[in-house]
């Protein structure tokens, strides 16, 4: 039996009557397939939108990484700097103090 047949023969059965079995299997597995196919259509949108959102984390994660690095090393740097002034400070006042003790 056809689609179109058993939809006609639930349709054109009247209220109350039997309906018979092969019809109504036919019509749960029509509406079962109808269902997981529509479920399965969803679903694949739903991955479809979750890597898009996945792929704009992932470029967020590399974006950030890369102005980590820039950061750390530019930190780096600074606190190179830092010490090499601190310890050109600290042998000008050894070299001061040096100076003062000599002279008194």
């Amino acid at each position: 039996m056809s689609k179109n047949e058993a939809s006609q023969s639930q349709q054109s059965a009247p209220e109350g009557a039997a309906v018979d079995p092969a019809v109504a299997f036919q019509i749960g597995i029509d509406t079962l397939a109808r269902l997981t196919k529509d479920g399965i259509a969803r679903a694949e949108a739903l991955m479809d939108e979750l890597a898009k959102i996945e792929a704009a984390g992932y470029a967020r994660a590399r974006a950030t990484a890369t102005d980590l690095t820039s950061l750390m090393t530019e930190s780096v740097g600074y606190v190179t700097e830092l010490c090499a002034e601190w310890r050109k400070t600290a042998m000008a006042a050894s070299r001061r103090v040096r100076s003062m003790v000599a002279s008194a």
